[in-house]
């Protein structure tokens, strides 16, 4: 479920004679949940009807940017999930659309309640492991570069398909996983380029996979265009007709650590691409591995001189053709 949850909130009109103006969500839901504005003070809420049974549930709590609490309205008891500072308001979209996505699945109220209260926590936990910290500038320059490709690929394959292969935001080995396809992606400055591996797991290939490694060369300067911003501004863009994907898509910038309120720290820097590099990791490519470490040495970042892995440079459009094939 991927509602257009903005839409809802600004189409409702404030009434002073009414303490909340709301739009019922779904009829066939195992729990009444109303999306509602505040007539007073133009918070947005989500409101969940909940069993007496039910309260200790989802407990009242407060975490960055929402509020929990119960409400009775109308002798009707209520878990309202509020949202308490604006600058969050397209996080809150994406937070009730979580919701409203687990309680669409579950078989009674119980179910549905248990199942919000799970992705309330999934949520909670994001926003407490974030902090008020916003990307360094290392992790800005690695998420551009990611999006960079990301874009092109968009282009090449399904929106879909693409998305879900970008794993970079979660941690994976290899930034882009297909089936039977990785791809890690390595962004370096154009004054100092290098190829910098995190781990020995990064370019172990895996048997029956093909792994590319694919390089961006970018001139770093402040200014207001080529910045981060600016290109998940344009796949956004990419993404407007499909809901379900864009929802997906902000999805993974939430978890990537990349929150729209973070964005004034991300709007001053340009990333001008000047070479864009692909590699195939073959069984000659010079890389560690677990298998060629000696035992006890683990977590092994390293530098690969581009020189050294000139003969493994291929066309863009094989990397691009493997993944058509797929």
């Amino acid at each position: 479920m991927n509602l257009n949850l903005s839409l809802i909130w600004e189409s409702q009109v404030l009434d002073s004679s009414r303490p909340f103006i709301t739009t019922v969500v779904d009829v066939d839901f195992v729990l009444n949940c109303l999306i509602a504005t505040n007539s007073i003070t133009g918070q947005r809420l989500l409101l969940i009807e909940t069993p007496s049974n039910g309260l200790d549930i989802i407990a009242d709590q407060r975490f960055r940017g929402v509020e929990i609490q119960t409400l009775d309205i109308r002798e009707v008891a209520y878990a309202a999930i509020i949202l308490i500072d604006n600058r969050f308001t397209g996080i809150f979209d994406h937070f009730v659309n979580d919701i409203l996505t687990e309680i669409s699945q579950a078989l009674s109220a119980k179910e549905g309640l248990s199942r919000a209260a799970g992705a309330i926590a999934a949520w909670k936990r994001m926003f407490e492991s974030s902090g008020n910290n916003c990307l360094s500038a290392e992790a800005q320059k690695g998420l551009f570069g990611e999006l960079y490709l990301l874009r092109t690929l968009t282009y090449v394959d399904q929106f879909t398909r693409v998305l879900d292969a970008w794993q970079g935001p979660d941690r994976a080995n290899q930034d882009f996983m297909f089936p039977a396809l990785s791809i890690e992606v390595k962004t370096t400055s154009v004054n100092h380029p290098s190829l910098q591996i995190t781990n020995e797991h990064q370019l172990r290939r895996q048997v029956d996979t093909e792994l590319f490694l694919y390089l961006l060369i970018v001139d770093i300067q402040p200014g207001k265009t080529d910045t981060l911003v600016s290109l998940i501004s344009q796949i956004r863009e990419l993404l407007s007709l499909n809901p379900i994907v864009l929802g997906g898509f902000n999805q993974k910038l939430i978890t990537a650590g990349c929150l729209d309120t973070d964005f004034e720290h991300y709007e001053n820097t340009r990333y001008i691409p000047r070479e864009e590099l692909v590699y195939q990791v073959t069984n000659d490519f010079p890389v560690l591995s677990p298998e060629t470490l000696p035992y006890g040495i683990y977590q092994t970042s390293y530098k690969i001189e581009l020189s050294a892995v000139l003969p493994f440079v291929v066309p863009y459009v094989q990397l691009y053709n493997c993944i058509k094939l797929l």
